[in-house]
């Protein structure tokens, strides 16, 4: 099954498709489909900032934006993904993920930024 949806992936690609329907069996993918759903929408919508790491403890650092506004980041999700630079205190950084309710950052992604925050793009 997988190889038939890879192909018909890439003939629609090298063909320049631009819709296909792929038929899926119901079962366990619509449990992940609906948890997904969920989960994203107790988190909110995906977020990038940058800044410098000011404190680091296991999995979850504290990010200082170019405002000074401070911000705690969850790297987990972006570690076991393995998307994820490696953490030093000082060292400046970007961002990719969701926002929870409590307002922390759950990482989806972590890059290396440059150090002058004048020409990071703007957080959004």
């Amino acid at each position: 099954m997988k190889k038939i949806l890879i192909c018909a992936l890439v003939t629609a690609m090298i063909t320049g498709g631009t819709c296909f329907v792929v038929a899926q069996a119901p079962g366990a993918g619509e449990a992940a489909t609906k948890e997904g759903a969920t989960k994203s929408a107790e988190q909110g919508p995906t977020r990038e900032i940058y800044g410098k790491i000011q404190s680091i403890k296991g999995t979850m650092f504290t990010l200082q934006t170019r405002s000074g506004v401070l911000v705690q980041v969850d790297a987990k999700p972006a570690v076991t993904a393995e998307r994820s630079v490696n953490l030093l205190v000082g060292h400046t950084i970007s961002v990719k993920g969701t926002m929870d309710k409590a307002g922390v950052l759950h990482a989806e992604i972590l890059q290396k930024a440059k150090d002058s925050p004048t020409i990071w793009p703007a957080d959004r």
